[in-house]
């Protein structure tokens, strides 16, 4: 399979809701905490149009997924907010070349830190990842993983 690193479109907002929904469900998750978490399974035109995303497609020019890296210019850390694979994708390193592009937005020495779904737990470190704590999250009483990860360049 040949993989593409896009720039999405604002037009293919549906496209990565849909990744979005699909992903989180093949974890198991119930229609009600899908519910619940919809506002931040939603993605905008808004969204694509202002911050830093990027998708992968095949050659078909299907998209596999998806995920954004925004800087905290405060702390000069950078945090992906979204990394998501078609279900389908999941074991067809979809989701390491994502990271890996994601990753270069962070130039050398710089810390990216990911909201993780416990699902995702050891892609993240398998990649490098350290889990360093929690952060509340819905419905009350749950929280997901924090995890960090120093990226080092070499030339």
């Amino acid at each position: 399979m040949i993989l593409h690193i896009l720039k999405p479109e604002a037009e293919d907002y549906t496209k990565l809701t849909d990744i979005c929904h699909n992903a989180k469900k093949h974890w198991g998750y119930p229609d009600y905490l899908i519910d619940l978490w919809k506002d931040d399974l939603t993605i905008t035109p808004r969204f694509i149009r202002n911050n830093y995303v990027l998708k992968v497609e095949n050659e078909r020019q299907e998209i596999l997924g998806f995920g954004s890296i925004l800087k905290d210019s405060v702390n000069s850390v950078y945090e992906i907010t979204h990394l998501w694979v078609l279900p389908a994708c999941i074991s067809n390193s979809v989701g390491k070349f994502l990271l890996e592009n994601l990753e270069k937005k962070a130039s050398h020495q710089n810390t990216v830190k990911v909201v993780s779904d416990p699902n995702m737990v050891p892609f993240f470190q398998k990649y490098g990842y350290q889990k360093v704590g929690e952060v509340k999250s819905k419905p009350d009483g749950r929280k997901l993983p924090l995890m960090k990860k120093i990226i080092k360049r070499t030339n």
